[in-house]
């Protein structure tokens, strides 16, 4: 990844939180995995 600028300016900021969305979105995506998997083993 690209290196991030400085937290105090205004895209620093919007850089900061866009990574956290995405870590978020990637947490809930795997969390909706995980749960895919699991009904469809309940399923069986």
């Amino acid at each position: 990844m690209a290196p991030q600028p400085r937290a105090g300016d205004e895209l620093g900021q919007v850089g900061q939180r866009l990574a956290q969305a995405s870590e978020l979105l990637a947490a809930r995506a795997a969390e909706a995995q995980l749960a895919r998997r699991e009904a469809e083993t309940a399923n069986r």
